[in-house]
């Protein structure tokens, strides 16, 4: 008897419960929705000098985060999107940076002679173009602390090495390297060990970006007369060029979604930045001002 009293009310009370639809239940964004929700960064020279910009996807609500008077490049977001690392020559030398995502709190990382920044994928690391000596013009890969401290060179080329790039996984960097008298892209593991050139001509090719899935690195290149984006696979495999024209097309970077891609080009007289499809078609322009706008970086 007592069993079945229970029965009953437990009944009687998910009876009692508020009906719980499908449209009660708030949808998930789906991948390429985040992305779109995703603010890019980017350089702009409208004022004069390099400053570090956001925008929204569309182009609209763009903001000058560095408000200096000196050149700002560079801009890599922190994973979490909280902050964003750049290079900087606002005290007479160029070094790395951290501030806010809202250009709030801008720290100094470096000493002199640094550029390039590059977030790692779990947010604990930079790395970065590190100066032999800070008058020196010769770059190696290093890599430190996201807040600064631990320094490790990976590098030892005693070239010009620069534009690391982290693969989605964290276990590589692909980095331009001058080889030969030319540019040239190569790959490492994270630890510097394994150094590997990628690409090999007499053209230039360089600033490497991989796709969110890690199977495609994306690189410019100037072996068709001028530089036009291309991909290849992480052994150096199967390079193909994505864009065409009389212009130049550079720095691209994929969505975090892989859908889309972001690049800089010259196509209407001077540098402004450009969405497209994965696949090189459907390009729009998002900037339009009477400077430069390039090195756009999507929000991950």
């Amino acid at each position: 008897m007592r069993s079945c009293s229970l029965k009953i009310m437990v009944f009687l009370f998910l009876a009692a419960l508020p009906a719980c639809k499908p449209k009660d239940i708030p949808a998930l964004e789906t991948p390429a929705q985040a992305s779109a929700h995703r603010p890019i960064a980017f350089v702009s020279t409208r004022d004069g000098n390099e400053e570090i910009y956001t925008m929204n996807l569309d182009g609209s609500n763009q903001i000058n985060l560095t408000n200096a008077h000196s050149n700002d490049w560079f801009p890599t977001w922190s994973p979490d999107g909280s902050h964003i690392a750049f290079a900087s020559d606002r005290d007479s030398m160029t070094a790395i940076y951290s501030m806010n995502a809202d250009g709030s709190n801008q720290v100094r990382l470096t000493g002199a002679g640094n550029s390039f920044p590059a977030w790692s994928p779990d947010g604990q690391k930079i790395a970065f173009a590190c100066r032999l000596t800070p008058s020196s013009e010769l770059r190696e890969i290093c890599v430190m602390n996201a807040d600064g401290t631990n320094t490790i060179k990976l590098t030892h080329d005693s070239t010009y090495d620069g534009f690391p790039a982290w693969s989605p996984d964290g276990r590589k960097i692909a980095y331009g390297c001058y080889r030969k008298g030319n540019d040239e892209v190569c790959v490492m593991n994270a630890d510097g060990s394994e150094q590997t050139q990628l690409t090999n001509n007499s053209a230039d090719d360089g600033a490497p970006a991989w796709s969110p899935d890690g199977k495609y690195i994306g690189f410019s290149s100037n072996r068709d007369g001028h530089f036009e984006i291309y991909f290849m696979n992480p052994d150096g495999t199967n390079q193909t060029r994505l864009t065409s024209g009389s212009a130049n097309n550079l720095y691209a970077v994929r969505s975090p979604d892989g859908k889309r891609m972001l690049f800089g080009s010259d196509r209407d007289g001077h540098y402004e930045i450009y969405k497209m499809n994965q696949d090189g078609s459907n390009p729009v322009r998002l900037t339009e001002s009477k400077g430069d706008n390039d090195f756009p970086a999507w929000q991950h």
